[in-house]
This record gives C-alpha cells, structure tokens and sequence, in this order.
C-alpha cells in the first residue's frame, strides 16, 4: 500500500524537475542560487581554515594608549632602525594627549633635540631579530568619553609572524628598557589632577645628594642611609607584621630645601616623585585614595605645605573645620562625598588598611606646630628633619658648591662674613649669589647690601 502511495508523489516531483529545467529563468536562478550558496561555504571555511593558521602562526597583541606598555612601544618604534628610511611619520611632541599615565613622554624623549617624537603611521610592515611584524595605529576619535574629556585614543597592534609569546613578552621587555635608559639620569615628577589621575608633569636632570647643602652636613647621607635601608627591609617589615611604609617630616622655614632634598634623593634612590596637592575641592577621599594605590610600587609621595591644607583639629567642636570644600574633621569625619578631601580620608590614604605599601611619604611644613597630632603620630611620620636658615660654615660650603674652583679662600671668607649667621635661607642666599654667577667679589658685595646692610 506505501508502494502505490509513494508512486504519485514519485510522478510529482518528476514532473516539478522536468517543469523547472525546461524554464531557463528557473534553472538560472537555481545555478545563482547554488552558486552563492557555494561560495558562501567556501568564504566560510577559507576564514576558518586562515583564523586556525593566524592563531597557529601569528602572535597578536594589542596595546591601548592608556597603559604604560603603549608609550614603551610608541618610543621604541620610533627609534627602530628599521625605519630609518621610512616616510610616512605622525609628528608628536607629547603622548599627554592620549590621556592620563604614570609615564609620559617629554623633551627627555624626543629624537634630535627637535622636541619631536617621528612614529610611523597607519600601517607598515617591519623586521625584528628574524620575524616580520605588521605594525597598526588606529585612533578612536568616536568615543564620546575621549571627546568630553579632550583626551584622544589610540590603539597599537602588532602581528608578529611566526612569533611566541616568549619571543612578545621579550620584545616588551626591549621595549621598556629602551624608555628606561633614557630616563636613567633624570627624575620623573607626576602631579595628581583634581579628579584623582597622576600626570606626568617634568623630567629633571638627576641631582646628586651632595648639591644639597643643610645645615647639618651628616643630615643628607643619614636620610638617604635610612631610606636605602627601608627600601630593602621588606621581608624584615613582613616578618614583623609591620606595615612596610616610611613616614618622614621635613620642616622648617621657607626656602631651606626641604623640597631640593626629597629631590636628591629621589634622585640617588632612582625613584620618581609623586607630589599630590590637598587643597583641590574636587579630589575627594575616594579619589586621593586610588591615586596613590595607583603610584608606582616604590616611589616618593610628597605632600608639601600641609600645615597650609589641613589645620589643627578643634577637639571641642562637633565638626571639622571646612577647608577647600571638604570637612576636616576630627574623629569619624566623613567620606569624600562632599567634595574636598578630608583630614580623615587622608589618614586612611596614607596607612588605612588598603594604603599601598613601599612608598616612602615625604611631608613639608614651614610650622610644624600647626599640625593634627594625629598626622605626625610615630607610624605615619618615622623621621623628622629639620631645617634651619644658614649658619656660616653652611653659608661658606654653599658658596664653594656655588662657584666650584673658582673661589679662592678669600672670596669665600668675604661671602660668609657678609651673611649674618641665621638670617637668610639657603634660596635666599642663592638668588643673592645668581646675580653675579661668575664673579665672587661683586656677590659679596651684594649679600653685604642685602643681609647685613653694608654699601658696596
């Protein structure tokens, strides 16, 4: 019976084909119909058959401009000697544009003293220790937080053919040592915004510790004695269930070096400074916390003047008192919320339980007397430092710092018997001295017009 039922449809379909291939139209549509279908197959497994040989093959890594591995990779392409001869460049004299980072580019990274950075542009094919990497820079100018924040992105992509992720993460490392050796005698100096982002603002020549002349000889290689032991006391500090951070207080009147010194030492120690200012209203307690989670692991945190941000609490008053927007307040005072940072968010930034550990805080204060106790308590404050205005044996050695061989003893003795012990700071001293940077005689007599009243 299924026998006779399947005859008719047999007879059908028969008929349907013989129907559709005696109309051209029909059967052409159909051999388009095939035809597209097949390529459409083919176009399908070509991608899957060239995707599996890519990810067999080729190593793909991508770089955002946000990130620190960018500037190494931008810096590092642009001295490759690959393209010596190229001819298509993007002309940069700054990365700051691509927004916020702990390492920036500056006059200390630019290629022949032009005050320029030549990185290859678009698209281009490059050779390096045996593989062909194909080189991308594709700028996002659609993206509606960039334009806001008149921040541009950029996303850098390399295709390393016939490359591993050894031989990528070894490029990297080339990388970065190429931006790090060019920094090598300079100090790096970021600035935190006021919406909690470090930027970076300069790169200054190394100074050496002996440039700075205290009032104490022994002060300068005693810290720095205390900081290179800090610096490798971490298993010391961790075995002893001691958060490992270094509080120190440089105080004392203005223009005694205080701020020259944590430079010097920066400076010795190879560190980068991150100096933070307090009195924005827009950083808030949470925002000042993250940027200094965000420092670089070992680093120096400078907050200078802090006797001017934050004023000894009133334990008799029920609130804080309000400085820059933010509640300076005393025991429980609040978050970030209302805008400005406040005493407590501090306190909790610089040792609460998520402040980051290995950095060394450095605070400055023309009156120490002015501070919370609470800020200066032993474990946020380790060391004090004092600076005092020029004695005359500091006075003497400063003026041989100064003009270097050139000072016989009796040009040096006219200078420090032109300054009053005790009444000038060693800045004060200085632009005294700048005046007449290569003649000691007419800088006595000028110090002696200044600091002790006497004519010319």
């Amino acid at each position: 019976m299924l026998r006779h039922a399947s005859r008719p449809a047999r007879s059908m379909f028969t008929s349907s084909l013989a129907a559709i291939t005696s109309n051209q139209f029909a059967t052409g549509g159909l051999v388009v119909l095939a035809s597209g279908a097949g390529l459409a197959m083919l176009r399908s497994v070509s991608k899957l058959a060239w995707d599996s040989l890519v990810r067999k093959y080729v190593v793909r890594a991508e770089f955002d401009s946000r990130d620190d591995s960018y500037r190494w990779l931008v810096l590092w392409l642009a001295s490759h000697p690959h393209y010596a001869g190229t001819k298509r460049f993007s002309v940069l004299t700054s990365l700051r544009r691509l927004g916020a980072s702990s390492m920036e580019t500056d006059s200390s990274t630019t290629q022949g003293g032009a005050g320029v950075v030549l990185v290859p542009s678009g698209t281009s094919l490059m050779r390096h220790r045996g593989h062909w990497i194909v080189v991308e820079r594709n700028q996002e100018d659609d993206n509606k937080q960039s334009a806001a924040s008149g921040r541009e992105r950029e996303n850098l992509t390399l295709h390393i053919i016939g490359g591993n992720k050894e031989g990528l993460i070894s490029l990297i490392a080339e990388a970065k040592t190429c931006f790090l050796e060019r920094e090598r005698a300079r100090t790096a100096v970021y600035f935190i915004d006021e919406y909690g982002s470090w930027n970076r603002v300069s790169s200054k020549p190394a100074r050496p510790g002996s440039s700075v002349i205290l009032h104490q000889p022994w002060q300068v290689e005693e810290l720095l004695g205390d900081c290179r032991r800090f610096l490798l006391s971490e298993r010391w500090y961790g075995e002893r269930g001691i958060p490992y951070r270094r509080g120190y207080l440089l105080h004392g009147p203005p223009g005694t070096g205080k701020t020259s010194l944590v430079a010097a030492v920066a400076s010795e120690l190879r560190l980068p400074i991150y100096v933070a200012s307090l009195a924005s209203p827009r950083l808030s307690d949470d925002s000042f916390a993250g940027a200094l989670a965000s420092a670089a692991p070992q680093c120096l945190l400078l907050l200078e003047d802090v006797d001017a941000a934050f004023v000894r609490r009133d334990r008799s008053a029920t609130r804080g008192e309000v400085v820059g927007g933010g509640e300076r307040g005393g025991g429980g005072g609040g978050g970030g919320g209302g805008g400005g940072l406040t005493f407590s968010g501090l306190l909790n930034a610089i040792d609460g339980v998520a402040a980051q550990e290995g950095r060394m805080l450095f605070l400055t204060t023309n009156h120490p007397e002015a501070l919370d106790p609470a800020l200066v308590r032993p474990g946020r404050v380790d060391v004090r430092l004092a600076f005092e205005l020029c004695s005359t044996a500091q006075v003497r050695h400063y003026c041989l710092h100064f003009y270097g061989d050139a000072l016989t003893k009796q040009d040096a003795d006219a200078l420090a018997a032109a300054v009053p012990p005790g009444s000038v700071s060693v800045a004060q001293l200085q632009g005294a001295l700048m005046q007449h940077p290569n003649d000691p005689r007419s800088a006595a007599a000028v110090c002696r017009r200044l600091f002790a009243g006497g004519g010319e």
